[in-house]
Order: C-alpha cells, then structure tokens, then sequence
C-alpha cells in the first residue's frame, strides 16, 4: 500500500513538473515576442541610424565577500558607422545639451590656441575655487622627480583630454543625429528603462546566464560571455 501510495506521489509530482516546464517555456516565448515587438518598433523607426542594441547579464564570480548574485547590466546601443564606439559602452547618444557643451569645449579650445597662458591661468582659477589646490604645483607626486616650474607645467597644459578635431568631429555627428532623428535619445532611454523593469529571474529564463544579448532588426543573439 505505501509504495503504491508512493508511486502515485511520484507519477503525480513528475506530471505537475511537467506542466509547470510547458508554463515556464510559454512565458519565456511570450516574453521574448513581445520584446521583440518593442524592438521592432524602435529598430525600424532608427534602421537608417541604429545598428544594434545589447547587454551583458551573469552572476559574478567574485563580489568581494558578498553573495553573487544574478544581474542584468546596462543597455548599450551601437550606432551604424560608428568608429569610435567602445565595446564596453557602446555609441555617444547627443541631445541639446550634448551640442552645447561640444561648442563650449570648442571655444575653449579656440581661446587657448590664441593666449594659452591666459587659458591655463583661468583654468588654474576655477580649478583652486572647486578644489582648494593648484593644479600646476610643481612639488606634486609626479613631478617630485623633475625639475619643472609652475610656469612649465602652464605651458605644457591642454585644455581637454579629447581634441578639438575630435571634438568638431563629435559636434558634426551629433547635429547630424539631433536634427535628423531628435527623439532617438529620449526613445532608446524608453527601452532602457522596459528593459531594466523586468524581473530578472524572467531574463535569466529567457536568455541565460554569463551572456551578452544583442538585439538587431533581424532578430535577437545569445553570445557565450566572459566576466570577472
């Protein structure tokens, strides 16, 4: 009696499983067609502009102590053309803002060209209001080797990391991007945000873990992913 009590349990157990696989892998499918459904909208809205959009998602190997948890990261989108996208953070979206802030870079740039002591004093001003020190100390950690003067350093001083030729180089692209397709970043931060809505268990079922996912207008690719 008690082992045919016991087979029941387990025929019972192993049909009910069976049931919650075929839920599971429903929900998966009707998860993935109606992500897709948003990406078809905004991929075939931006074709002409926008090459792919992608996120990495994994349980870390090591999280200094703390339990590894599964995370979905952030969504990058990769611009066709784009040559100086990085891997790791895909293309610069621009906005008004973005316009603005080139051209102030610019100016800057166009200033220092014509008195770039002038520009290196300015900078050394506002630099000692916000942080209370002088960038152009010459006992500072790197220099204490050398034998440069505060002059020196000022003469050997650069407004920006980035180029004014890179800088006009971004301006152009980013006029280009804003007046032909001036809600692309307000868009792309709509699918960010439905992205990282999502239960994060629903993304490990529906793509994995220790992947990168990439979504183009042709379809949706699972790429095996190396991490920390």
């Amino acid at each position: 009696m008690e082992q045919k009590l016991l087979n029941t349990l387990k025929m019972e157990h192993k049909t009910l499983q069976e049931q919650i696989n075929e839920l599971n892998k429903q929900m998966r499918e009707k998860s993935k067609d109606l992500m897709k459904e948003a990406f078809r909208d905004f991929l075939g809205k931006y074709d002409e502009v926008v090459e792919n959009i992608y996120w990495t998602q994994y349980t870390p190997h090591f999280n200094d102590g703390e339990a590894c948890e599964f995370g979905v990261n952030d969504v990058f989108i990769l611009l066709k053309d784009d040559e100086e996208a990085c891997e790791y953070e895909g293309s610069s979206l621009y906005d008004q803002d973005s316009i603005k802030s080139l051209k102030e870079q610019i100016a800057v740039w166009e200033a220092w060209e014509k008195d770039p002591m002038a520009e290196a004093r300015k900078h050394q001003s506002e630099y000692i209001k916000t942080y209370n020190r002088n960038p152009f100390d010459p006992k500072r950690s790197y220099n204490r080797y050398e034998t440069k003067t505060e002059e020196d350093l000022m003469r050997e001083w650069k407004p920006h990391y980035v180029s004014k030729e890179s800088c006009k180089e971004q301006l152009h692209t980013a006029e280009l991007i804003v007046s032909k397709y001036p809600k692309l970043q307000k868009d792309f931060k709509e699918i960010k945000s439905m992205i990282s809505g999502l239960d994060e268990d629903l993304m490990r079922a529906m793509f994995g873990d220790h992947v990168k996912v990439i979504v183009a207008k042709d379809g949706i690719e699972v790429e095996d992913y190396e991490h920390d």
